[in-house]
């Protein structure tokens, strides 16, 4: 499986994985021309019923790219400091999913892993 290919199938999961906790899932179509990132930053826009609204990063591989993501991150929420959304980094392997959110009120992110055998995961952002 090639990189683009691996990347749809884990954007796909955690997709789908929100829907299923009640989350609206927005995913910007596919565009030969350009980068197809909201901002250049983020696969996924999600909604949950209480209107908070999640930008999510889905990474696969290696970790590197994981952290690379969460610097890019900081950078653009640091100019957006007076906006209220939550950003978040997912990081997807075999087993396991690694979510990171940021935390405006301590500029600092907060993780949480969670085993794709399990399905008790409780609220999937409570980490906040």
């Amino acid at each position: 499986m090639n990189k683009i290919a691996k990347g749809r199938k884990s954007e796909k999961l955690f997709a789908d994985l929100l829907k299923k906790r009640g989350f609206t899932v927005w995913k910007p179509t596919n565009c030969k021309f350009g980068k197809k990132d909201v901002f250049g930053l983020f696969d996924l826009l999600a909604i949950h019923r209480q209107g908070d609204l999640y930008m999510i990063q889905v990474k696969t591989g290696n970790k590197t790219n994981f952290y690379k993501a969460r610097k890019d991150i900081e950078k653009f929420i640091k100019s957006f400091f007076n906006l209220q959304f939550y950003v978040s980094v997912v990081h997807i392997n075999k087993k396991k999913i690694l979510i990171s959110i940021f935390d405006y009120l301590r500029f600092e992110w907060r993780n949480k892993e969670i085993d794709l055998d399990k399905e008790e995961w409780g609220d999937i952002f409570a980490i906040v």
